[in-house]
């Protein structure tokens, strides 16, 4: 029995259309798991979930607004009929605004939990159900670094991911009795398209990337393959008695 077999799964992973959320589908379909790709852009969900049934995995693609509970009840029976019931779930889809404290509106702040935060909620109360029945589940929940290291200019951003760590305890608690788990996956700097979108944008250089790989245990910059390979562990059997816990996937970047 291959341990990080996801054969006969169900997995969603939300905000998957690029970056770290497309290779954990990616990753999950090679494991055996039929992905719901989830992405506010439906054409990107669409193209990686094609992109794995090409390769001769199973996947669908579906646009849904995650910060929409309507929207997420809706995506979780339509996967239901479509694949089966979601027995692991991936927290992924997120916004990062480079807004300071003096900059960030009411309005802004309210957006920007309901999209990284208040989704977390709405897919976990959407899938807990069927995994409470079937006496399993995962669920992966994606901090961030600048929860440990307080960033400036996203303090929406960081404090969605500091209640992330919080709301993911609690799940631990009220869900392991029923053999679910639920953990925190902190990736630390991932070269995604985010990221070299703010490269474009000014917000950050290359000195700032090597700055920070030289701070790291690991000296270099990680990949979304990194953070791809931790998530099917937390997803997989092998990780069965871990729950509850803040996992970083950050090369060593944070040491305390």
């Amino acid at each position: 029995m291959d341990i990080f077999s996801l054969a006969g799964k169900v997995a969603l992973v939300t905000g998957a259309g690029q970056g770290i959320g497309a290779e954990i589908a990616r990753t999950f379909a090679k494991a055996g798991a039929a992905v719901v790709v989830n992405d506010l852009r439906e054409p990107k969900a669409a193209a990686v979930a094609k992109e794995i049934t090409d390769a001769g995995g199973q996947a669908v693609g579906l646009g849904a607004d995650v910060s929409d509970p309507s929207a997420v009840n809706a995506m979780v029976q339509w996967a239901a009929k479509q694949l089966g019931p979601i027995q692991i779930l991936v927290n992924n889809a997120a916004i990062y605004p480079m807004e300071t404290f003096d900059e960030q509106s009411n309005e802004s702040w309210n957006h920007h939990l309901q999209v990284n935060l208040s989704s977390v909620f709405y897919c976990c109360k959407a899938v807990a159900p069927t995994m409470k029945k079937k006496k399993w589940g995962k669920i992966i929940n994606l901090a961030s670094v600048t929860f440990l290291l307080g960033a400036g200019n996203s303090p929406a951003y960081v404090a969605s991911k500091g209640g992330i760590v919080g709301l993911t305890r609690n799940l631990a608690h009220e869900l392991g009795s029923f053999n679910i788990c639920a953990n925190v996956l902190s990736p630390g700097l991932i070269d995604t398209e985010g990221c070299r979108q703010l490269m474009g944008q000014g917000i950050f250089n290359q000195q700032h990337i090597d700055k920070i790989i030289d701070q790291q245990c690991i000296k270099r910059h990680l990949q979304p393959r990194d953070i791809a390979n931790v998530a099917l562990f937390l997803a997989s059997p092998a990780s069965d008695c871990i729950t509850g816990q803040f996992i970083e996937a950050d090369g060593g970047w944070m040491k305390y």
